[in-house]
This record gives C-alpha cells, structure tokens and sequence, in this order.
C-alpha cells in the first residue's frame, strides 16, 4: 500500500516537472498582432495595429467606439501612435510616429486630412496641414463644413489616403493609408497601405512599396484587353 502510494506521488511529481518544464520553453503569446488589409473597424469597441513594413511593430493604432443605441447612437474612429496601447483615445506622448491632419476650430479637435491619389506625402506640409500623433478619422454625427484642407470627413469626402510618418529601419518613412468611410453602418475600412522605400523620401498618396494595384488600373488593362481582342477578331473575320 504504502510502496503504491510512493509510486503514484512519483509520477504525479514527475509529470507536474514535465508539464512545467514544457509550459516554460513555449514562446510568448503575441497580443494584438496587427491587422492584415483590407480591415474594417466597426461596432462598439475594435481595435486594430498597423504595421506599416512588415517588421512586426505596431506603428499605429485605431480605435473604433460607438455608445448608445438606435438613432442616439454616437459613432468614431480615431488614429494614434501605435504606442498607445490600453487607451481608448490616446492622451499624451508619441514614439515619432504622426499622421497628417488638419485642425477643425469648431469641435477643437484634429481631423485626419484625405488624400487623393497622386498627392504628394512629405517633408513639405500643404497649408493648414500638421503631423499629429492622435487625430480623429469619422465621427459619424459631427458633419461639419469648412475643413481648412477641404479634404477631411468633417466637410463630406468619405474616401482617399491617410498620409503618415513613421520610424522604420534608418530613419523617418512617410507612407499613406487607403481608407474607405461608411456612413451607413458606419464602419471605417483600409484597405491598403504604402510607403517610401527609403527614410526622409516624399511618397505619392497610392504609390510606393507596399501598395497594392488600384482596381481602377486593373480595369483599364481589362479594357484595352477586351478592345485589342475585339479588334483582332474583328481583322480575322473580314479576311
């Protein structure tokens, strides 16, 4: 009896030892890994990390909250420094990573200015623009007209690209995201991101490393596919 129970506590204590020994080699759980694209942020509390060249930082972080329900529901999304990372808006500090915006004097607040494609990212700021560390991209109940830059939510253009700086491997990179509002769900997507392929080099707003095909390309080359088709078929017949 007493040599069975020496035996089975044997085992239990080896097996615990083993159990333990594995538990120690596994490799760190990743949290908040971040998002692949296209993303949509939507519901009452998401929160995603973008990493902007694919070496496993969290350069920045979005944010999107809705509170209350029905037609007294109030909805927004907000970009920060991806250092911040408890928060719900980012409060204070930055790790150089900033995004371009614009300052809206009506709701005191910072507004991410959208692009369009082919818009020049960089060094040279366009008027009324700033690099902010936390900047808001929708807020789906404060529709408001004169936005310096023309080109934010706040005054109605729903779609285009971000332009963002952030530290990479040598220096500062400026990049784009290409975003998508949704007034009626309401959701932000972005679908894409890009970014010069070297520090301190200006970037095309849908251009540069990391950017996908603009679709309305993609047509374009289906097109003139279709027309050269057709006009060859066309050749072959009257022969």
């Amino acid at each position: 009896m007493e040599k069975n129970f020496s035996i089975k506590g044997l085992l239990t204590i080896a097996l615990f030892a083993v159990s333990y020994c594995t538990m120690a080699e596994l490799p760190p759980l990743k949290v908040s890994l971040p998002v692949t694209f296209p993303h949509e942020f939507s519901g009452s509390y998401d929160v995603g990390y973008i990493d902007m060249d694919g070496d496993d930082d969290r350069d920045f972080r979005v944010v999107f909250s809705t509170t209350g329900t029905g037609t007294g529901s109030s909805s927004s999304c907000y970009i920060s420094d991806g250092s911040v990372k408890d928060a719900l808006f980012a409060t204070s500090g930055s790790s150089g990573n900033y995004v371009l915006s614009e300052y809206v004097s009506s709701k005191d607040d910072y507004y991410t200015s959208i692009l369009s494609g082919g818009e020049l990212i960089g060094s040279a700021l366009p008027s009324g623009g700033s690099w902010q560390w936390s900047s808001c991209i929708y807020q789906n109940n404060h529709i408001l007209p004169g936005a310096p830059l023309a080109s934010n939510y706040t005054n109605g253009k729903h779609s285009g690209y971000i332009g963002v700086q952030y530290q990479g491997s040598g220096g500062t990179y400026f990049g784009w995201l290409n975003v998508v509002i949704d007034d009626d769900e309401p959701s932000v997507t972005i679908n894409s991101v890009g970014h010069a392929s070297a520090p301190g080099s200006s970037v095309l707003a849908g251009s540069g490393s990391g950017s996908a095909v603009p679709v309305s390309l993609i047509a374009s080359i289906l097109g003139f596919g279709l027309i050269g088709g057709g006009f060859f078929l066309k050749r072959r017949k009257k022969k």
